[in-house]
Order: C-alpha cells, then structure tokens, then sequence
C-alpha cells in the first residue's frame, strides 16, 4: 500500500520546468497587512482550431485572510467560485515569491499560486475544501471521481484531487447540494485531503468564438529513433523544421524523460503523448520541463482517446495545441 509521506510548511507547491518565453507572470502582487492577498494574472492566448475559438489563459484569486475564503475569478473581475478550508488563512507567511509563483505557508496549510491560475493546496492537517459556484457550466463540463471541469461562457475552473496509487487514505469528495446540476449556478461541493497529498485549482478564462488558420503541420519523429540526431540534422539540412515525439513517463523513469529533451532539444519542438494517463502533478513537471528546453519552441500535444478526462488548464497553458 502506498503511504503518504506528509509535506513539511513551504513544501510540495512547486515544480520542476518554467515557462520559458510564455508570457506568464503576475501583473498584479497586492498584499494587506491582515494578511489578504489579492493576485492578478497574465492572459496567455491559448488556440483550440478544432473548436474555432481561443481562450485567454489568466485569472484572479482573491486571499481573505480573515474571512478564511478565497475567490477564484477572470480576468475581467468576473466571480466563478467561493473556496473555504476549513484550515485557517490567518499566520500564511511568504516562503518563496517570484513574478511567476507564490508559496504562502503556516503550520496547518501550504498554498501555492502560481502565475499560470494553478493554486495548490497542500494541507499540514486534515483539510476540508467547500467550494460554492457562482457559474453554471457548459455542455463540456464534467465530474468524474472527485475529478472536477467546469468550462462556460463566462470563464470557468477545474479541481483535481492527487490520486496516488493506492493510498491509505484516498481523497473523498461528495455533492452538497444534489439537486443542484453543474448546469445551473450555487451549487456547492467538498473535498477531503489528508497531509500528504494536493488539491489542484486550475481557473478557466471565457471562450471567444474565431476564424483560426492552422500552420502546417512539422514532420514528427520518434524520440526512441537510434539515429534520432542524425534524422533531426537531415531534416534541418533539407529545409525542414521537426518535431519529436515522446512518451511522457511514470516517477521511476522521469530521469530518462530529461534525457530524451535533452537529446531532442536540436528539434523544433516536441509532442507530448501520454500526458493525459497521469497524475496532474507528474503530467504539470512534465509540460514545464519540456517548455523550459524548448523555450520558444514548439511543445505539442499528441492525439488523446475519446473518453480520456481533459487536460487541466494549467497543464494545457503550455503547450502549443495538438497534433
């Protein structure tokens, strides 16, 4: 069985990889002397081409100390949700603070922010999580095991429980209000951590219908090629841009997954395929590590099964779109 290893105050809110040239940072860092915080984000524009419509990734969260609330909202001040844990706010003290993340921490909870609208929380107690919607959802959203995707017209957010593999004590999740659907608004949710494990909060911009033209698509090759640089310098040599095609891995492996980026770094670019098969935290170290090697070049998706659950938005801010 796997036993959970409790994090210590500051830790488990941060991640291997960056952003590279991505323009995803804080605009806004505002703090009270009560300890509330009030934290703005960069709207990166994300292009899905299948469904003619753009997103622009970023958000606001709104830290009541005090009131032990946060308010998770759009860019353009837009409310979507009321997060309350039942862990105290008061006593959060800055541990690390840069213009893509912040970690606040006390001795009962670690929250992460970063700039990309993912809020972490890692809990030094049992916590709680009640969340209240403001915003209904659309035809996409879905609730799976706890697994939360709230996309609509007016901006939306996701939770993602950490599921590891057989823990002792699984997150639990559970509806508080039945008769509300997702498709209506105010309905209200809890999820039970113990230490040990993470809660993800992803925030979701509005969808702006447009005309999107697809670039060509670059020849892909295979990151388990032996003569990958060899067919990478050819395609160079010849004109041509590349891209590398790699399987993202499981914990044991992910030393060789950083040895693959390394080696198809001379590419221009890579497809991620897999991403979808892991836990949020492996599937986010994942897309910034290939984003920090490929800093402006290209990190693309690969192709994901019908039924298979959507990518969080703060997994999807860095890439570049599918194949």
């Amino acid at each position: 069985m796997y036993v959970l290893n409790p994090f210590r105050p500051g830790e488990g809110a941060t991640f291997p990889g960056g952003v590279g040239r991505l323009p995803i940072r804080f605009v806004k860092m505002a703090n009270a002397p009560d300890g509330s915080y009030l934290l703005d984000m960069q709207g990166i524009e994300l292009l899905d081409s299948e469904k003619s419509q753009s997103t622009n990734q970023g958000g606001r969260y709104f830290l009541d100390a005090k009131g032990g609330s946060i308010t998770a909202a759009t860019t353009q001040g837009v409310k979507l949700a009321f997060l309350r844990p039942s862990l105290p706010l008061t006593g959060l003290r800055v541990h690390r603070k840069s213009q893509t993340e912040l970690v606040l921490a006390s001795e009962f909870l670690t929250l992460g922010f970063q700039a990309d609208g993912l809020l972490v929380f890692v809990p030094h107690r049992a916590l709680a999580l009640r969340l209240h919607s403001l915003v209904a959802g659309g035809s996409d959203a879905r609730l799976d095991g706890g697994r939360l995707h709230l996309p609509g017209g007016f901006g939306g957010f996701t939770v993602v429980p950490e599921v590891t593999p057989t823990p002792s004590r699984p997150p639990s999740f559970e509806v508080l209000t039945p008769r509300k659907p997702l498709e209506k608004s105010h309905w209200e949710a809890r999820w039970r951590i113990a230490p040990g494990q993470r809660l993800a909060v992803g925030l979701i911009e509005p969808q702006v219908p447009q005309s999107i033209v697809r670039e060509p698509a670059l020849p892909v090759l295979s990151g388990d090629a032996p003569d990958l640089t060899e067919q990478i310098d050819a395609a160079h040599a010849e004109g041509h841009g590349v891209v590398v095609r790699l399987r993202v891995p499981e914990y044991p492996e992910a030393a060789r997954y950083i040895q693959m980026l390394r080696l198809a770094r001379r590419a221009d670019g890579v497809v991620l395929d897999g991403l979808e098969t892991l836990v949020w935290t492996r599937a986010y170290a994942c897309i910034r590590q290939a984003r920090e090697i490929f800093p402006g070049g290209k990190v693309l998706l690969a192709p994901t099964a019908d039924d298979a659950p959507p990518l969080p938005p703060f997994v999807h801010a860095y890439s570049d779109g599918g194949l």
